[in-house]
C-alpha cells in the first residue's frame, strides 16, 4: 500500500490516532480494496474505535493487497505529532 496524506487530512489522521491511544495501546490497521482501517480495543474489551478513511481521503492512494497489521500506538503517535508540527 502506498498513500499520501496532507494539510487537514493529516492532522485529522493524527487527531484519530490520539483518540484511540486513550482507549488502547495498540492499534490494528487494516487496508482494504480502496480504504484504510484503524481500529483499537481496550484491555477490558468494553470499548471498541473504528476510523475508516476512505481512499477520496488521502492525496494518493493505491493498495495492491489487503494486509492487516498491529502497531504500538505510542509509536504511531509520535509519528504524526512530529510530522503535524508545521500544521498547528
Amino acid at each position: 500500500m502506498k498513500s499520501t496524506v496532507i494539510g487537514i487530512n493529516l492532522r485529522t489522521l493524527s487527531k484519530s490516532i490520539r483518540l484511540m491511544s486513550k482507549y488502547s495501546d495498540q492499534i490494528k490497521i487494516l487496508a482494504i480494496e480502496d480504504s484504510l482501517i484503524l481500529q483499537s480495543i481496550n484491555a477490558e474489551d468494553t470499548v471498541f474505535c473504528q476510523v475508516v478513511f476512505e481512499k477520496d481521503f488521502f492525496q494518493s492512494f493505491q493498495n495492491d493487497n489487503d494486509f492487516e497489521c498491529k502497531v504500538d500506538i505510542r509509536s504511531i503517535g509520535l509519528v504524526f505529532r512530529v510530522a503535524c508540527l508545521g500544521l498547528y
